[in-house]
């Protein structure tokens, strides 16, 4: 008998090694009968943070297992961090008696530090592993796997590192873009429920998620990211602009989808930017560099303050990074000092209508000077006259 708990695949991959058919965590949780006896019994599940997920931890305290021989196998991408140890820990907190554990090196597929192409480059040996897992299934081998000072100082400098966040932080990591066609897929393969497509757009539930990122990977559109920089670069519908805007964002083609004059026209809208750019050729997605994105936050700051937009500009400019370009951007401006004023004016009146003509004329002095000032903030990237 197997369980498993899987994201994007890992580890039920590994499970169907073991059983052909495994039991999924996530569905078996659904029942009120977790009550289980069998020759052998084994979890196979990955490790975040180098534990395993909240809901495996959450079935391991309520089921009741009755067997010779119980197993784990932890399956992660970079580093254990001591998890065997960890799960050997939460199983005699549960009052399992464990006979083995072990990891297997797989491909790691947390967005925000890995590559998935070169993840999926590498030959991480997992057929190797395996063979040798297999072997000490079945000749029911009693131990877990080696846990070094470093593994346990790599967890404790996780543990370190999280403890300044909120306790809620990882609830809060998916964001559901403008390119949700409300397909339903994420709805499928979400393990926690935690994400149903509501008037035809996927909405996340904060609460149970257990961030296993299998929505963001599963998406067909990609239209499901992070609240943080992630290392995959995503399409402009990554920052949530309409549709009406997005036609004036520079989008990067693949190189070899570019002819000669697609080329030059870019190389003219980013005004100089890093020629690296050029270079880029992604493999499924094409790479956007939102200088619109970033216009919104400088729009954002005469109204809010430096102080509350700084980390804004910060995680912009991280974003940025990720294809190549390197900060700080050439100037956008459109405009000029004897001309931002005009031109301002104009805009905001095109845009509220004509009483905003009065507006830096009319009231208190001190009103007055804030609304010319705001005028010319809204002119320095208006577009110029054809």
């Amino acid at each position: 008998m197997v369980f498993y708990f899987t994201g994007t695949g890992n580890s039920l991959y590994i499970a169907k090694q073991i059983e052909e058919k495994p039991v999924s965590i996530p569905q078996i949780m659904k029942g009120s009968h977790l009550d289980f006896t069998a020759d052998q019994i084994g979890i196979v599940a990955p490790v975040y943070g180098h534990e395993v997920p909240p809901m495996v931890k959450d079935f391991l305290k309520k089921s009741s297992f009755r067997t010779g021989y119980f197993y784990m196998i932890l399956t992660y991408g970079n580093r254990h961090g001591g998890a065997a140890e960890l799960a050997q820990k939460l199983c005699e907190e549960c009052g399992i008696s464990v006979s083995y554990i072990n990891v297997v090196l797989m491909a790691d597929n947390w967005l925000p530090s890995f590559d998935m192409d070169e993840q999926k480059a590498l030959d991480k040996h997992v057929d190797e592993q395996m063979q040798v897992i297999l072997a000490d299934l079945k000749a029911r081998k009693h131990g877990i796997s080696p846990v070094t000072e470093a593994d346990r100082q790599a967890h404790q400098q996780f543990l370190a590192g999280i403890s300044h966040m909120p306790a809620d932080a990882w609830q809060h990591l998916i964001q559901v873009t403008d390119g949700c066609i409300g397909c339903g897929i994420c709805e499928k393969v979400c393990p926690s429920a935690s994400i149903h497509v509501i008037n035809g757009k996927a909405v996340h539930t904060p609460g149970n998620c257990q961030t296993c990122l299998a929505c963001a990977h599963a998406c067909p559109q990609k239209a499901i990211g992070l609240t943080v920089p992630e290392k995959n670069p995503r399409p402009a519908i990554e920052m949530n602009i309409s549709p009406s805007r997005r036609s004036s964002i520079p989008i990067i083609r693949r190189k070899n989808n570019m002819n000669e004059e697609e080329k030059a026209l870019l190389s003219r809208r980013f005004q100089g930017t890093d020629s690296r750019l050029m270079e880029t050729d992604p493999e499924w997605v094409e790479i956007t560099a939102n200088f619109s994105g970033k216009e919104v936050i400088y729009q954002a700051t005469a109204y809010l303050g430096i102080g509350r937009v700084h980390d804004f500009l910060e995680t912009a400019n991280a974003v940025f990074k990720q294809p190549g370009i390197s900060p700080p951007l050439a100037s956008q401006s459109t405009t000029d000092a004897a001309s931002r004023f005009d031109r301002g004016l104009k805009k905001q009146v095109a845009l509220f209508g004509p009483d905003m003509a009065k507006r830096q004329t009319d009231g208190p002095v001190l009103r007055q000077n804030i609304n010319r000032w705001l005028i010319t903030v809204s002119a320095i990237t208006t577009p110029a006259p054809a």
